[in-house]
């Protein structure tokens, strides 16, 4: 998971410029264009209207895809070291033979030794 995410926000980043490297270029020759009479000056004017809206929306899909990634990876490490320790405490209350947890309970009850522990 971390590498895809990882993967998602490179090409964030490298879309965020690129993306937009014609930009300036085409709204100057529609303007240009249009300044000339012709019809495809406001047509190009449009399609790079509509470039930008769809590179917004890829820009947008790359950061949630990159974030949602990011939240999963730490969310089950946490997960995981939760299970963890619940493995162990249940592995040192079956040495010390201790009684279950009341029902209810998040953790199990542990009385404190009585004299010397070996």
């Amino acid at each position: 998971m971390g590498k895809i995410g990882h993967a998602a926000f490179l090409l964030h980043q490298h879309l965020s410029s690129a993306g937009k490297h014609a930009q300036q270029a085409t709204e100057a020759a529609a303007k240009s264009l249009e300044g000339d009479g012709f019809g495809t000056g406001a047509a190009l004017a449009k399609a790079g209207e509509g470039w930008q809206g769809e590179l917004e929306v890829l820009l947008d899909a790359c950061a949630q895809i990159s974030d949602h990634l990011d939240y999963s990876v730490k969310s089950s490490s946490q997960d995981d070291q939760f299970v963890g320790a619940q493995l162990r405490v249940s592995k040192i209350s079956e040495y010390l033979d201790v009684p279950p947890p009341a029902s209810g309970s998040d953790a199990p009850h542990v009385p404190k030794a009585e004299g010397p522990v070996m």
